[in-house]
């Protein structure tokens, strides 16, 4: 998850979006590291606290997304299902897209409790 949202913050820093080049900054980085989910959820908190920084909604595609290994695909998975059902309390991309050849649904049954099924 690490390099995952280290690829998002070298993706704000080429961006043509001036808002987005001025979000990934060292004060970024630093504010993401005081939050004490980070370590845990590293995706969904760098998004919630990019998604606040912003004025505007972001939408968020993840190309190749199932190039991930199983575990890491998983974990993204369980992220984007929290910050999506959370986001009523906390900002979260207006949607996102995960982008690849094999599908992802096999994954949901092994993310949701058995109550969830």
């Amino acid at each position: 998850m690490r390099v995952l949202v280290s690829v998002i913050n070298q993706a704000l820093k080429i961006s043509q979006v001036n808002a987005l080049k001025k979000i990934s900054d060292d004060g970024f980085k630093a504010e993401l590291s005081a939050k004490s989910d980070f370590d845990v959820s590293q995706t969904r908190v760098y998004l919630r606290v990019l998604c606040d920084k912003l004025d505007k909604d972001l939408i968020v595609i993840f190309d190749e997304a199932d190039s991930l290994k199983e575990r890491l695909i998983l974990s993204l998975l369980a992220q984007l299902r929290v910050g999506y059902v959370e986001r009523t309390e906390a900002p979260f991309p207006r949607a996102v897209a995960l982008i690849g050849t094999r599908g992802v649904r096999y994954c949901q049954a092994e993310i949701r409790t058995d109550s969830e099924t």
